[in-house]
């Protein structure tokens, strides 16, 4: 390489010499892993090894200074490289060139700064060994409870992970109220009464309404075990899930009577919510489902919609959104974008079709001041400061921390199991302490940071919860790997999630 002139101007820069001795005669590179994201006129550069470390530009430039560095690079190297990347002339620059140096110089540490561009000595493997023992020295605790109290449905809907297989000979699907006190007393065990915390119940199935007089036998004994003040710092909040088919005067009775928050599963309006949801017969079930909002909104129930999206409606969502914000009171939407592995899925489309057409929606609901709640687990701005990483406990489906109450007297993890997935579920008196349990802890050691295939290929595992693992485990084998149709999903909703925080709360 011909000899490099630098004139004097240049050196006396305040961050030339800064980086000159950054350099310390020694070589800087990029960080192994980290990622960008493109959105509008602006660039998101993310840090996978120090991931509250993101970095926003409206400057091309910064992209292609990192480029700079896929290689280690003594000081004189990166002024040469710099000089020829951007044509600058560094033995002899024009004041408005100088202006140029100046700002790149000071670009360059910023990425320094933030750890983009690390010293050569920079152990990657030692960083991750840290975020290992963070998330493993985290605390643990039992964060919701799920009450299954219906099995049985009176819709058919084809993606329905429980009424697949002839399961109705081999399970009880009503809860009675001497199970739902044998388990709850373990429940209540596990709980962590001296930790102030909102301790959520949801009541869920099948459809929970089916057995309506279970779901007030349950509310009045969690909110009479509350005024007995059994709950310590804690505060019990319920929700129920339902299909809203069966919302009627007496449901709403019982919704206000005890403060439960009701989520209705509605997928569409019209033909794309009926593609998804049916009755035994085939039948649409719109009208019904729409006619049970119309209930709750006219008695003044708190509510939100819960919205699945997958192939046959995902088209028709922004549309749709549109006509929910004038239509229905609610402001609250959670999507279930479908991480199906029954071959029903996104994986036949490109996934930056699918990126396009999930930042569209997302972009419809800001639109229309309508919020969403899966995507808020994926925020920062959502967590506790000392939350760097995602939890062990981590789950698309509710956060992780499960209890999950079986109308057989069994506890379990997931209620992706409640009928496929034997194994999980238990007695108590199997379990003693759900924290220990040998069939809990191992989903505790399989986040991304704990999964060689993630850690070694993917730029997003610092920041993703490693998907369902027991729909990972159905598709693999294993629950300590990767799902592609899975990860494209997870994917998306960490760079959204990104994006939003940005919008509201720049970092820098």
């Amino acid at each position: 390489m011909s000899q490099l002139l630098i004139s004097g101007k240049v050196e006396k820069l305040r961050d030339y010499q800064l980086l000159k001795r950054k350099f310390d005669t020694g070589y800087l590179r990029q960080v192994d892993k980290f990622f960008s994201i493109e959105h509008g006129d602006r660039w998101l550069l993310v840090n996978s090894f120090f991931n509250r470390n993101v970095l926003e530009t409206r400057d091309a430039d910064t992209i292609a200074l990192l480029d700079l560095f896929s290689e280690p690079l003594t000081f004189i190297v990166f002024l040469k490289k710099l000089s020829d990347r951007f044509r600058l002339n560094l033995s002899n620059p024009g004041k408005a060139e100088l202006k140029k140096v100046a700002i790149y110089l000071s670009t360059t540490r910023v990425l320094i700064k933030y750890r983009f561009v690390v010293t050569e000595a920079f152990d990657e493997y030692a960083q991750l060994q840290k975020m290992r023992r963070f998330l493993v020295e985290m605390p643990r605790f039992v964060s919701i409870a799920f009450i299954i109290t219906s099995l049985d449905c009176n819709f058919r809907c084809p993606d329905c992970f429980i009424y697949r297989g002839n399961w109705k000979k081999k399970f009880i699907t009503r809860m009675t109220p001497e199970v739902f006190e044998y388990l709850h007393g373990f429940v209540m065990r596990m709980i962590p009464k001296g930790v102030k915390m909102r301790f959520p119940y949801s009541f869920y199935g099948g459809e929970p309404l089916l057995n309506k007089p279970m779901v007030e036998y349950a509310s009045s004994r969690i909110r009479e075990l509350e005024k007995q003040e059994m709950y310590g710092k804690i505060t019990p909040e319920m929700s129920i899930v339902t299909n809203g088919s069966l919302i009627d005067d007496d449901s709403i009775r019982i919704f206000k009577a005890y403060d439960i928050h009701v989520a209705v599963s509605l997928d569409g309006v019209g033909s794309s919510h009926d593609a998804n949801r049916i009755f035994p017969g085939r039948g649409g079930t719109f009208k019904m489902v729409l006619a049970g909002i119309r209930r709750l909104e006219k008695a003044g129930v708190k509510y939100n919609i819960s919205w699945t999206i997958g192939p046959r409606n995902i088209d028709a969502v922004a549309k749709d959104i549109r006509w929910v914000a004038k239509h229905l009171k609610t402001k609250s939407i959670v999507f279930n974008i479908m991480r199906s592995l029954s071959g029903n899925t996104f994986r036949k489309e490109e996934e930056e079709t699918f990126f396009k057409k999930m930042h569209h929606i997302y972009d419809v609901l800001r639109e229309n001041g309508i919020k969403e709640g899966e995507l808020q687990k994926y925020r920062f701005a959502g967590k506790k400061k000392w939350q760097m990483l995602p939890n062990p406990f981590s789950c698309p489906c509710c956060g992780g921390g499960k209890i999950v109450m079986r109308p057989d007297g069994k506890i379990g993890i997931c209620q992706s199991g409640l009928v496929q997935d034997e194994v999980q579920w238990q007695t108590p008196e199997e379990i003693i302490d759900f924290l220990q349990d040998p069939i809990y802890l191992p989903r505790l050691a399989r986040t991304p940071v704990f999964i060689k295939r993630c850690y070694q290929g993917c730029a997003y595992f610092g920041f993703c919860g490693g998907g369902c693992a027991y729909r990972v485990e159905k598709a693999k084998g294993t629950m300590y790997d990767a799902c592609e149709d899975i990860c494209m999903v997870e994917r998306f909703l960490i760079e959204r999630a990104i994006i939003e925080d940005y919008w509201e709360e720049p970092h820098i």
